[in-house]
C-alpha cells in the first residue's frame, strides 16, 4: 500500500506474504494487523512522520520500521517480535512484545534521538546486530530471561527493569 497522505490502518489479516505500507504522512491503526504463521516481512515507512502501531498486532514476519525527523515510532506485537533492518529518526522508539524480541537487521537512530525502549514481558531481548542507538536504551523483562545488546556507538543505558537473567 502506498499512500500520499496520513495512513490509518483498520483491522487487517494479511496472509503469509510480505506486507508493506509506505505513507507520506503518519501511519496509525484502529485495529490489529494479523499475519499468518511464517509470513514475510511487514514494512512500515512513514517519511518524516510518526509510526504508531499500538493495537494487539500479530506480526509473525520481521518488522521493518522506517521514518525520519522527530516522529516517534511505537510497535505493539502480541507474539514474538523480530525486528528487521530499521532506521528511525530523532523521536523515541518503543517496542512492546508479549514474546521475545530479536532482530535480523541493524537498528539505526538519527542524531539527537530519544529513548529506545524494549518491553518483552517474561521473555528474552536479544539485539546483537551492529546497532546504532544514539539515545538511551531501556529494557524491561521478567523471569530468568537474558537481555543482550550490541551497539556500534557509545551506549547510554536508560532506566531498565530486567528479571533474574543476565544483562
Amino acid at each position: 500500500l502506498t499512500n500520499a497522505i496520513a495512513t490509518v490502518l483498520g483491522a487487517s489479516s494479511v496472509g503469509s506474504g510480505t506486507f508493506g505500507v509506505t505513507s507520506t504522512g503518519a501511519i496509525t491503526e484502529t485495529g490489529a494487523i494479523t499475519q499468518a504463521a511464517g509470513a514475510g516481512a511487514a514494512t512500515f515507512a512513514a517519511g518524516a512522520n510518526a509510526i504508531t502501531l499500538n493495537q494487539a498486532n500479530d506480526l509473525t514476519g520481521a518488522v521493518v520500521l522506517s521514518n525520519s525527523g522527530a516522529g516517534n515510532v511505537s510497535l505493539t506485537n502480541g507474539t514474538a517480535t523480530v525486528l528487521g533492518l530499521t532506521g528511525v529518526g530523532s523521536g523515541t522508539l518503543t517496542v512492546n512484545s508479549t514474546g521475545a524480541i530479536t532482530q535480523t537487521g541493524v537498528i539505526t537512530q538519527a542524531a539527537g534521538a530519544g529513548v529506545a525502549t524494549f518491553n518483552a514481558g517474561a521473555n528474552p531481548i536479544t539485539l546483537t546486530q551492529a546497532n546504532h542507538f544514539i539515545g538511551a536504551v531501556s529494557f524491561n523483562n521478567s523471569g530468568a530471561n537474558n537481555v543482550s545488546l550490541t551497539n556500534g556507538v557509545a551506549t547510554v543505558l536508560g532506566t531498565s527493569g530486567v528479571g533474574t537473567g543476565t544483562l
